[in-house]
């Protein structure tokens, strides 16, 4: 990196001088390398190899000058012809070296030389791309035999429509460029290239009028999953038709879809938070609250006061402590359902103090950055706050979990015997009375309400009414700011109703909560790699035995301390991006365990016995010690 960075980068750079600079750096084989580091079982050397590529890729893709960036494709097709042999095409440093090298073909002043380099380059794309289209094409047949089979992954998708962009722009200048250009015999071999290119895209073709036939049979049929999440892949816009389908999508394809109208994180340069564990809420209001819209549209860098950590874990651990801050009742932003503590709806009387609607558009930035960065906060919307940020109308089924009370007397005027309603016995009028600032307040629900008595014909008018000031206008003003911070995120007010439209609640829970379901002990075993223990070895039997005798709430707190998260995704550990890992640690007996959250990584001392590990460990699933300490 640093022989790279020592090259001019101004304008008026001897674009010859830096192309035989960049031809040296090629023929340096320090490419070969680091793709090797990166597919070591070292986790050390593994993660330096993929900050070292990240950051050179970046570098050479952003800092030169357009002169010279062409010069600059050997080294990114290197690396994306080096990791297609070792990686599948879904790993994040392969996606990342083809994207960057497809804005390069993309750039049309890249061509603008004799040698057009960018074009010959490319061409050695040709079997990801063959590789691409026969993953969906399987896909697609596997799909058209079940529903209940996937498809291709959305991924793979929008990899290779940016493959059709590069080969698009690629074609489209060679037939019209505006100055004479080598012959195609010096450029392909012309006529195999362009066969290769027929019975691919032929053949793929072939079986998308198949799969279309199909979905109009599911779609006759109104099942569930007749809208596979490969056919809305686009990042573009055109989503509004889909909503109205939404019933037929699948969990995946409704995620899919609503991540596709998040904003995608840009920027070299992370957007970097200090905070002190002591004013966790102040402080993140601070730097959260005051900050222009776009400059968030980047990676967050999260830091605490006083403490080495940085990266993804400290990251998700942050999240997590401020959400729980935000909605926590004593802050008086947010109250639980009665019956359901993680699920939250806005506090009526909070609208009366402006700081808390600035907090409450404060709330609305985090929910849709945990969102943008995929983070689990363990917390859940109550459906009536749902359902307005969707700009839905709610109804009486809306509010159960909400106020139970209301919801059950409610049901008891609208299913008593008319006549009785009728005699007055409910002795009712359209009035709603509120506790306002320590005082009863009575409202009317219309005009002249209080003289309006309550009977057998206008009751559902008066439950409508009354569950639309207790539920609506009493928080108008929280779920505006709400959602108005939520737009400064993803752009526009209307973007903001259409990531809320695009899912079900429980869809939404799946995102922002996690799985409730209790951790696996299995399944965590099934997805751990031990470094400097055996399976077999006494401290690893007796640790998984420990964790086989926790409670459920101690098991969240050992993976909170171990990964910065207390719920896993709803596809449990094998969601997870990466495999956990225990290593033996060297510290001595009288020491703690401690963890890299970012890496994933619990460093365990070889206790000489079981009761001391379960002591130590015990010690560090308390609360108080596993969100606030050794987190590393």
């Amino acid at each position: 990196m640093e022989f790279v960075s020592m090259i001019p980068r101004n304008e008026s750079i001897d674009v010859g001088l830096a192309g035989s600079l960049l031809e040296i750096f090629t023929s340096s084989c320090v490419s070969q390398v680091l793709v090797m580091l990166y597919t070591c079982q070292d986790i050390r050397s593994k993660e330096c190899a993929r900050e070292s590529i990240q950051e050179l890729v970046n570098y050479i893709s952003f800092m030169f000058p357009q002169s010279v960036s062409s010069h600059c494709a050997p080294i990114l097709l290197g690396f994306c012809k080096l990791l297609r042999k070792s990686f599948p095409h879904n790993d994040p440093l392969y996606k990342l070296c083809t994207s960057r090298f497809g804005k390069m073909v993309k750039d049309a002043n890249n061509f603008h030389g004799s040698n057009n380099r960018v074009i010959r380059e490319f061409q050695e794309m040709f079997p990801s791309i063959a590789d691409t289209a026969t993953m969906i094409s399987e896909g697609l047949v596997s799909n058209m035999e079940s529903l209940r089979n996937s498809g291709p992954q959305a991924t793979t998708i929008s990899f290779f429509k940016g493959y059709l962009d590069q080969l698009k722009f690629g074609v489209r200048e060679q037939v019209s460029f505006p100055i004479p250009m080598p012959s195609y015999s010096e450029l392909m071999d012309h006529p195999n290239k362009f066969k290769f290119l027929y019975i691919l895209f032929d053949d793929l073709l072939t079986i998308v009028l198949m799969c279309l036939d199909t979905m109009e049979e599911w779609i006759e049929k109104k099942e569930e999953g007749a809208f596979p999440h490969y056919l809305i892949c686009k990042t573009g816009g055109g989503y509004e038709w889909l909503l109205e389908h939404k019933d037929m999508l699948n969990f995946e394809s409704r995620r899919h879809l609503m991540r596709l109208l998040l904003p995608r994180m840009d920027g070299l340069h992370p957007y970097v938070i200090l905070i002190d564990r002591s004013r966790l809420l102040v402080d993140s209001f601070d730097d959260i609250a005051h900050a222009e819209p776009d400059s968030l549209h980047v990676e967050l860098s999260v830091r605490f006061k006083n403490e080495e950590a940085v990266g993804h874990g400290v990251l998700r651990e942050w999240f997590f402590l401020v959400c729980q801050e935000i909605f926590n009742p004593k802050n008086g932003l947010f109250v639980p359902c009665p019956n359901d503590q993680i699920r939250f709806f806005p506090k009526q009387a909070s609208k009366w103090d402006m700081m808390h609607l600035e907090y409450y558009k404060f709330a609305g930035r985090v929910i849709a950055l945990a969102l943008m960065n995929k983070i689990q906060v363990g917390i859940a919307f109550e459906r009536s706050f749902f359902m307005q940020l969707a700009g839905n109308s709610i109804c009486l089924e809306d509010i159960r979990d909400a106020d139970p009370f209301l919801y059950s007397s409610c049901h008891h005027i609208l299913d008593l015997d008319p006549l009785k309603v009728d005699q007055d016995v409910l002795g009712l009028t359209f009035v709603w009375s509120i506790n306002e600032s320590g005082s009863v307040k009575d409202v009317e629900l219309c005009p002249g309400g209080k003289n309006i008595i309550v009977n057998s014909r206008n009751r559902k008018k008066y439950v409508d009414l009354l569950i639309h000031h207790s539920f609506v206008v009493s928080v108008a003003e929280q779920i505006t700011h709400f959602a108005r911070g939520f737009s400064d995120i993803v752009g526009e007010e209307r973007i903001q109703k259409m990531c809320f439209k695009s899912l079900e609640l429980k869809d939404f829970d799946v995102m922002l909560l996690g799985s409730e379901s209790d951790i696996s002990v299995e399944d965590w075993k099934a997805h751990t790699d031990y470094h400097g223990y055996l399976q077999t070895d006494p401290q690893i039997c007796w640790f998984w035995k420990i964790i086989e005798g926790m409670t459920a709430e101690q098991r969240k707190a050992l993976l909170f301390f171990w990964i910065s998260m207390k719920n896993l995704p709803v596809e449990g550990f094998g969601g997870l991006s990466v495999r956990l890992n225990i290593l033996k640690s060297n510290a001595t007996i009288d020491h703690l365990p401690f963890s890299h959250t970012c890496l994933y990584q619990f460093y365990l001392p070889a206790y000489p016995s079981i009761s001391m590990m379960k002591d130590r460990l015990s010690l560090i699933t308390r609360n108080h010690f596993c969100c606030s300490f050794g987190i590393h």
